[in-house]
């Protein structure tokens, strides 16, 4: 089964868009219906409304209790403020994803063309091909040995000409 945290392959791809698209649109109505509740609550109110004494110049101390309620409502609009928070950075998580499934969609390709490959892409990136096995392929990640990578996480391939200038000659 394929869900939204599913390693993207050649034959999953269209359906894993499918499903972060889906999850980006129910991140952006619960992100603009948090943003319209937290607004709501800290909507910018006017001395007056909060402490009626100020309009007559009287100042007063508050009590006890007027402190209380003061700090429940500032961490009820704080609780708001996180759960908005956490909203966006979900929703622009999802976007930066769909937008990265857009931009490289993976190409079919053949045993054959495996075979011939000098490099290949996985989620990860560009590596060059080391060698190709039954069930993996062996890159070079950058590590002292060859990095195994399962055959169904590669994305793409290619086969880039050597020159002799490259070769060094």
């Amino acid at each position: 089964m394929t869900t939204l945290h599913s390693n993207v392959t050649v034959d999953n791809y269209a359906e894993v868009l499918a499903i972060t698209e889906a999850e980006l649109k129910a991140a952006e109505e619960v992100r603009d219906r948090l943003k319209v509740k937290f607004e709501g609550r800290t909507a910018p109110r006017s001395e007056a409304e909060t402490d009626p004494a100020i309009v007559s110049g009287i100042r007063r101390r508050t009590t006890p209790t007027q402190a209380k309620r003061a700090d429940a409502k500032f961490d009820l609009d704080i609780e708001a403020y996180k759960a908005y928070q956490d909203a966006e950075r979900r929703h622009r998580m999802l976007l930066t994803r769909v937008e990265r499934l857009r931009e490289s969609p993976p190409v079919p390709y053949t045993e054959e063309e495996l075979k011939a490959a000098t490099a290949v892409r996985t989620d990860d990136g560009w590596f060059r091909l080391l060698k190709v096995n039954r069930v993996t392929v062996a890159v070079n990640a950058g590590f002292p040995w060859p990095h195994p990578v399962r055959r169904d996480r590669v994305l793409e391939v290619r086969r880039s000409e050597v020159t002799p200038d490259d070769r060094g000659a």
